[in-house]
Order: structure tokens, then C-alpha cells, then sequence
């Protein structure tokens, strides 16, 4: 399981996303940002993985990781 943000400095969350989907295709991600990047239905834009709005509180955070690692995200 990936848990990343979306804006990092050099690499965005997604571009890290994709990187690590070459070795692992299957990869679970989570999204989290404290910007408006999601696509208003709890995804990252152009994905179907779990995305969450900063703060994130504990129990959203293990929902999320729970439906990402279960395929329930996608």
C-alpha cells in the first residue's frame, strides 16, 4: 500500500504512482491532498484509487487503506 501525497516537490503523487505501478501493477495507492485535486467523487483525477482531503482523521485514513487494499477503491 501507497499512501502519498499529491503535491510533493520534483514528483507529484501521481507521477510516483505510475513510477511504481511498472514494477508493481497491482500496487494499492491512496491520494491524500489538502488541495481541491480530486474529481468530487473521492478519486484522484484520471484514477480510480482512494482519494482523501487533509486533515484526514485516523479512522477515514484506515477506511480508505482498507478499500484500496480490498479493490473496493477501483
Amino acid at each position: 500500500l501507497v499512501v502519498t501525497d499529491v503535491g510533493m516537490p520534483e514528483m507529484d503523487g501521481y507521477e510516483l504512482a505510475r513510477r511504481l505501478s511498472v514494477e508493481r501493477p497491482s500496487l494499492p495507492v491512496v491520494f491524500m491532498s489538502g488541495y481541491g485535486d480530486q474529481d468530487g467523487q473521492g478519486h484522484g483525477p484520471g484514477t480510480d484509487y482512494p482519494f482523501l482531503r487533509k486533515p484526514v482523521s485516523p479512522d477515514t485514513l484506515v477506511r480508505a487503506a482498507g478499500e484500496a487494499v480490498n479493490g473496493n477503491g477501483r
